[in-house]
């Protein structure tokens, strides 16, 4: 069980470039590990940031449990990705994501997979590509809760920003901003995929591929 606290310093990463379903990443949690990843200096502005911006490069993850704090992250092309992303891999734990900013350079921010989640809130994401993934096509993964979060696409793109998979399932969103301009701001597996709730916010879809939410 490890604390790692960025205290306020930008960590610049150099990252090779990986497969797209391979990629590289600067940190992994192993299956049975447990890692509280903070900021806790007065300013609060830490950075881990991707100098090298290659085609596969992953900012984390994670096969075991994760927390996070006040953390930015930037300019990864994968942004936090469930160890059940990979092939026979083990799906990870979250307890609360909070007061974090993701912006990812080209593909998903966080892809929870088949991983179960608490909490994740006060967080800004900036993408390319998914925003929050959560399920898979074969098992389903779970998020409690998701709120006073803002989503935003950053690039021409017909991916929503919220994605529930097969299975997947996310019981409440709560007063987030959730803002797609070409697509769907959420889109939920019409077969299988579920949410419980949506409490307050607001939720935009775009252009001619997309809606509020779609299902």
């Amino acid at each position: 069980n490890i604390t790692l606290d960025v205290n306020g310093r930008t960590i610049n990463s150099e990252v090779a470039s990986g497969e797209k379903f391979r990629p590289h990443c600067i940190v992994e949690i192993e299956p049975g590990g447990s890692l509280n990843l903070v900021d806790e200096s007065l300013g609060a502005g830490g950075k881990i940031i991707c100098i090298t911006r290659e085609e596969g490069s992953s900012f984390l993850l994670n096969s075991g449990n994760l927390n996070m704090n006040n953390i930015n992250v930037e300019n990864f092309i994968y942004g936090i990705q469930d160890g059940s992303t990979r092939s026979g891999g083990t799906a990870g734990t979250y307890g609360t994501i909070s007061n974090c900013k993701l912006d990812t350079g080209g593909q998903d921010a966080m892809d929870f997979c088949e991983g179960e989640v608490d909490t994740i809130e006060n967080c800004e994401i900036l993408t390319k590509g998914y925003g929050i993934i959560i399920g898979h096509d074969y098992q389903g993964g779970s998020i409690n809760l998701i709120e006073n979060c803002t989503l935003e696409n950053s690039d021409l793109n017909t991916t929503p920003l919220v994605f529930v998979k097969k299975s997947g399932a996310i019981e409440t969103i709560k007063g987030c901003n959730i803002i797609h301009h070409d697509s769907s701001a959420i889109s939920v597996d019409k077969a299988t995929g579920h949410i419980g709730a949506i409490d307050g916010g607001f939720y935009i879809g775009g252009g001619s591929y997309g809606s509020a939410i779609t299902s």
